[in-house]
């Protein structure tokens, strides 16, 4: 039984680090392209919540769907396997799905920060260098940047 579960835990580790790494790519990609959810949601036919749901781990996606994903920021996958490895020293059971969760929380703080920095150039840009047509218009594309931050 306890063979069992070591198997069982292995095989949701495993899980967990594909789902991790092709939302970690589809992150890094999104940010490389300049595409927010709510242009990827558009791009594949899907809502920004549904995006929001695959790209947080909270909804399995389907290979189908994760090839959407990434033709929409221009890219393609490429499968590539590796032997696991057995080690003596294998880690505790974790609850992987909280490891999931501290990563996207970690990633929301950080487009929080961002956010926070725009805001500030924002205002020095409006208030010191800019006239008020120009400003306007930065304004506007700030708005866009923090929504794609979101």
């Amino acid at each position: 039984m306890a063979r069992n579960r070591n198997f069982d835990y292995e095989a949701l580790l495993e899980e967990e680090r594909l789902i991790l790494a092709a939302t970690e790519a589809i992150h890094r990609l999104m940010g490389d392209e300049g595409v927010n959810r709510t242009e990827l949601a558009r791009r594949i036919g899907a809502s920004k919540g549904h995006i929001t749901q695959l790209l947080d781990g909270s909804r399995n996606m389907t290979l189908r769907t994760l090839s959407r994903m990434l033709r929409a920021v221009g890219h393609r996958a490429i499968i590539e396997t590796e032997p696991l490895s057995h080690r003596a020293s294998s880690p505790k059971p974790l609850q992987t799905h909280k490891i999931h969760g501290y990563i996207c929380l970690t990633r929301a703080q950080n487009d929080a920060e961002m956010a926070e920095r725009l805001d500030t150039i924002r205002a020095t840009h409006r208030s010191v260098l800019l006239s008020p047509e120009t400003s306007f218009d930065i304004d506007e594309e700030f708005t866009e940047l923090l929504a794609g931050a979101a």
